[in-house]
């Protein structure tokens, strides 16, 4: 489990409102349009949202989203795993 939680960062620049938050529920749309970007294909929607929310449920994930202009820009999903050459829970 993380040690740390972040909520929200906010800031202005050249009047552009940028924001670095943790993902929600309502986040998984513009999340999905991403990763199909980036995966360079359309995946189902209906197991990519159920993976999507098992996730934000599960302590072991964390997912933070960035948004500028209130459109979501970019997303940073995190798995946390205990490894034993570390003897800690390393993300």
């Amino acid at each position: 489990m993380p040690p740390w939680t972040w909520t929200k960062c906010i800031f202005k620049s050249e009047e552009v409102i940028n924001v670095y938050r943790k993902s929600t529920s309502g986040d998984c749309a513009g999340i999905y349009s991403l990763i199909c970007e980036l995966e360079n294909k359309s995946l189902p929607y209906g197991s990519f949202s159920a993976i999507y929310e098992n996730q934000m449920s599960d302590s072991r994930y964390y997912c933070l989203v960035y948004e500028a202009d209130g459109k979501i820009a970019a997303v940073l999903n995190m798995r946390f795993e205990g490894q034993l050459h570390h003897a800690e829970y390393i993300g």
